[in-house]
């Protein structure tokens, strides 16, 4: 389903309700993810259920998994990566300092947010920095061996003035 059939949801209004959503999405739903990856195939499955802790704080928790493709980036060559996440966010406004906090913030916009917008959050932040295949095999040690310059004794004019002397 593309974000923009999904209405807006009202975080605190879905914290107070206790409601969740599930769905199924391509990676092609999410436009910023998109640029990480090294293709369009993939899909994601995803929760997100809302509620109120015994402290009266509300949270979100993002449930997804699925496989993306990246590039390894020793081999050059494409890949699966599964992605599995399980997170609790605590739902906050724009100006609050995050002092009290127990999980990591979701900011609850005024004007609503889509729930694809959560999802590709916590899918952004799962992916690796430097993809690697885990079939990849590391490089070796370096066989490069510098080999070592001859260069003048500064000191060299000092012991030429001294035998002089």
């Amino acid at each position: 389903m593309s974000e923009k059939a999904q209405p807006l949801l009202d975080l605190y209004r879905m914290a107070q309700t206790r409601r969740g959503m599930r769905g199924k999405s391509s990676v092609v739903d999410f436009p910023r993810l998109r640029g990480l990856l090294s293709s369009d195939s993939g899909t994601v499955a995803w929760t997100l259920d809302f509620g109120v802790d015994e402290l009266g704080a509300p949270y979100c928790d993002v449930s997804a998994s699925g496989s993306v493709c990246l590039q390894c980036q020793r081999t050059l060559t494409d890949f699966a990566y599964l992605v599995e996440i399980n997170n609790r966010l605590s739902l906050v406004d724009a100006d609050d300092d995050g002092t009290q906090l127990r999980h990591e913030p979701l900011i609850a916009e005024a004007a609503g947010k889509h729930a694809l917008e959560i999802v590709e959050d916590e899918l952004i932040l799962a992916i690796p920095l430097v993809p690697v295949a885990p079939s990849s095999e590391p490089l070796g040690p370096a066989t490069y061996v510098a080999e070592p310059v001859e260069k003048p004794n500064p000191f060299s004019v000092l012991k030429h003035l001294k035998s002089s002397v």
